[in-house]
C-alpha cells in the first residue's frame, strides 16, 4: 500500500540552455520509481485505461510518444517529459499483462548482462548480429 505523500511538485527543475536539468535536492523516500509507477497505475485505472483499452491501442500510443521523443532529440530540446510519457504508456502495457517495470527491466537486464558486441556508427551491435 502506498504512503500518502505531498501531492505537489516531486522534483525541482532548473532550465539551462533549453535543456531541463534535475536540481540536486533531496527526494522524499516514497517518491521512488515504484511509488510513481503505483500512482500512474492508479491514474490509468481511474480513467479505465487498463480494462477499457488494449495492448494494441497502447502500443499505438507508445509509437506516438516515441515520435515526440524523436522530435525533441532532433530539436535539441529536453527529453524528460517525452521519456516520462513513454514510461506512462509502458506502465499501462505492463499492468494489463500483470507485470511491473522492475520485472520487465530485470528480464531485459538478464538478457543483456553478458552480451558482447561492438559499436558500429554509434549503435551497439550484438556479437551474434556481426556477420
Amino acid at each position: 500500500m502506498r504512503t500518502e505523500a505531498v501531492e505537489k511538485d516531486f522534483f525541482n527543475w532548473d532550465l539551462h540552455n533549453g535543456r531541463t536539468e534535475y536540481e540536486a535536492t533531496p527526494m522524499p523516500y516514497d517518491h521512488t520509481v515504484d511509488y510513481l509507477e503505483e500512482l500512474v497505475t492508479e491514474w490509468h485505472q481511474a480513467r479505465n485505461l487498463i480494462d477499457g483499452s488494449s495492448d494494441k491501442d497502447q502500443f499505438a500510443k507508445l509509437i506516438q510518444e516515441c515520435g515526440e521523443l524523436s522530435e525533441s532529440i532532433c530539436k535539441d530540446r529536453s527529453v524528460a517529459d517525452d521519456i516520462g510519457d513513454i514510461m506512462v504508456v509502458l506502465i499501462n502495457i505492463a499492468a494489463r499483462n500483470n507485470l511491473n517495470l522492475n520485472q520487465c527491466l530485470g528480464t531485459a537486464y538478464n538478457d543483456i548482462k553478458d552480451r558482447k558486441g561492438r559499436m558500429v556508427d554509434g549503435v551497439f551491435v550484438k556479437e551474434a548480429d556481426n556477420h
